[in-house]
C-alpha cells in the first residue's frame, strides 16, 4: 500500500504530466488559429468592412465574399 508521501509525490508527477499535456495543446491551438487568421486575411478584413458598413449579411452575401478574394 503507498504511503501519504508517496500518493503525493505520484499525484504531483500526474499534475505535471497534465499541466504539460494542456500547455501544449494550448500551444498547438494557438498556432492552428494564427495560422488560419493568417491566411484568410484578407478575406477577414473584406467580411469586417462590409460588417461595418452593412451590420449584417446574408448567406449569399457572405459566400460573394469569400469568392471574391
Amino acid at each position: 500500500m503507498m504511503t501519504p508521501a508517496a500518493r503525493y509525490i505520484s499525484s504531483e508527477a500526474m499534475a505535471t504530466l497534465i499541466d504539460s499535456e494542456i500547455q501544449s495543446m494550448l500551444h498547438e491551438g494557438r498556432a492552428t488559429a494564427y495560422t488560419v487568421l493568417s491566411e484568410h486575411h484578407d478575406q477577414l478584413t473584406k467580411l469586417a468592412q462590409l460588417l461595418i458598413e452593412h451590420e449584417q449579411l446574408n448567406r449569399t452575401q457572405f459566400e460573394a465574399v469569400l469568392q471574391q478574394i
